[in-house]
């Protein structure tokens, strides 16, 4: 923002020279007197009001670099993937296999999202082999979760936090399958521990991960989208239980009218005394009283744990939230309300997939539900260690 900013008042100054140095010896031009008779006119001018007129025209200036900030470029990339970012706090880097958007804004060190895609090699292997050289195994924390909340897609994460003893060099990288290969995404920052300075930093870098669009592989992804727990041969939960692989987790509910059986991918501390989860697969007793599978949730991140309130599943996300019941056997949505917003920061209400003919409304029942998936109680899930 400073730098567009700083760029337009060197424009300014640059023209103004330039009519200057083309009025030397030359008779003032109708257009040049009118505007040397009210150059003379603001002269006599009260300096209160003179003050005014320049703040005015600084506002519009501000408002007018803002608007040129807003404006969110494409990059579209030749495996078919594309994000956006603003580029004038993002600059593209291309090398050799990867594309990197590093930060151009204010930063304790170098602040950048790397994407690189792998063929022929499975996500875990080319995550292992990216952080191979990033220290001590054991100081690197290993998840799975949906990838940026799409539950057909698994996200493998390994992150390295700074201890606090050195430049503040935080790092994250997540990859996903992609194309019979991988797709890796590496997040490095140095923090400051300045806010002012950090926030605008991790904002930027976040809006190029949430943008991304896998293109034509999404729709391969969900048309390949499969069960992933196997409950071949189980006749009962437990059985379905006794199979799961470690670090798996597991919970019984309540929902709707049906005892459901909720596994997840993984677990981890809710800081609440209970290991929670962000996603699941749901099974419950079918007509002939075998295990069937209705179904799977997932919210965003860590900061939504799935929760229950008077018997309703709630799954949310910073953006979105629904509300999900079992009835006659099948996994419904009660309601689903989601905000999105645009490159200028405005945001639009959509309620069940269609956008709400009355906005005010819609943010207000946004707002109802989030106090009400407050008000849940987080579910709480066994963690399966075989060791």
């Amino acid at each position: 923002m400073r730098r567009k900013t700083a760029a337009i008042a060197i424009a300014c100054v640059l023209t103004a020279a330039a009519a200057g140095c083309a009025s030397v010896g030359t008779a003032p031009a109708p257009a040049q007197e009118t505007a040397a008779a009210e150059s003379a006119e603001e002269e006599e001018q009260a300096p209160e009001e003179q003050e005014a007129v320049r703040e005015e025209a600084a506002e519009e200036e501000s408002e007018a670099a803002e608007e040129v900030q807003a404006e969110p470029a494409v990059y579209q990339s030749a495996d078919g993937w594309s994000v956006h970012y603003y580029p004038d706090s993002i600059e593209v880097q291309e090398g050799e296999g990867f594309t990197s958007f590093v930060y151009t804004g204010e930063c304790a060190g170098t602040c950048m999202l790397t994407v690189t895609p792998v063929a022929d090699s499975p996500v875990v292997e080319a995550l292992d082999e990216l952080t191979a050289g990033w220290g001590d195994p054991e100081a690197i924390q290993s998840m799975e979760a949906p990838f940026l909340g799409d539950e057909s897609t698994t996200g493998y994460w390994r992150i390295l936090e700074d201890p606090g003893e050195g430049s503040g060099l935080s790092e994250t990288a997540i990859g996903i399958d992609y194309k019979g290969g991988a797709l890796l995404f590496d997040v490095l920052v140095h923090r400051s521990g300045d806010d002012e300075i950090d926030i605008p930093m991790s904002d930027m870098l976040a809006e190029v991960l949430d943008s991304f669009d896998a293109g034509e592989a999404a729709d391969e992804a969900q048309a390949d989208e499969e069960m992933m727990t196997d409950i071949e041969g189980c006749d009962t939960f437990t059985q379905i239980v006794d199979k799961l692989e470690d670090g798996r987790g597991y919970a019984n509910e309540t929902i709707g009218d049906a005892d459901v059986l909720l596994v997840s991918q993984g677990t981890f501390d809710n800081l609440d005394g209970n290991e929670a989860a962000i996603d699941s697969e749901l099974f419950i007793y079918d007509g002939e009283g075998v295990p069937a599978y209705i179904g799977s949730v997932s919210s965003g991140s860590t900061a939504s744990p799935l929760a229950i309130k008077d018997g309703e599943l709630y799954v949310a996300s910073h953006h979105y939230i629904t509300r999900y019941s079992v009835e006659n056997g099948e996994l419904v949505v009660l309601e689903d309300v989601r905000e999105d917003f645009d490159a200028d920061g405005e945001a639009t209400y959509f309620i069940d997939g269609e956008e709400a003919e009355d906005q005010e409304a819609a943010m207000a029942r946004f707002e109802e539900l989030f106090g009400e998936y407050g008000d849940a109680q987080v579910i709480g899930y066994s963690t399966v260690k075989r060791d």
